[in-house]
């Protein structure tokens, strides 16, 4: 499966997002992968196969996160 987000691409975190990944806030990407365990899956809520990303929020922390928990940050 192909990214849709490549290093340094603004996101937005999906408002249906678990908390921890915090809904609505605006991220930079800062790292990709590809979910290919189990204990992947439980900390980014991938499916195996699907892309992962380490995502930077505005305040400094970060989080390891699924692809469908993205969306394209549109700068509103």
């Amino acid at each position: 499966m192909q990214q849709k987000y490549t290093w340094n691409d603004q996101v937005r975190i999906h408002p249906d997002a678990p908390m921890r990944f915090k809904p609505g806030a605006t991220a930079t990407v800062v790292g990709t992968g590809v979910c290919n365990h189990e204990k992947t899956m439980e900390k980014t809520g991938a499916e195996l196969g699907e892309p992962t990303y380490t995502v930077e929020y505005l305040d400094g922390s970060d989080a390891y996160i699924a692809e469908k928990w993205l969306l394209p940050d549109d700068g509103k």
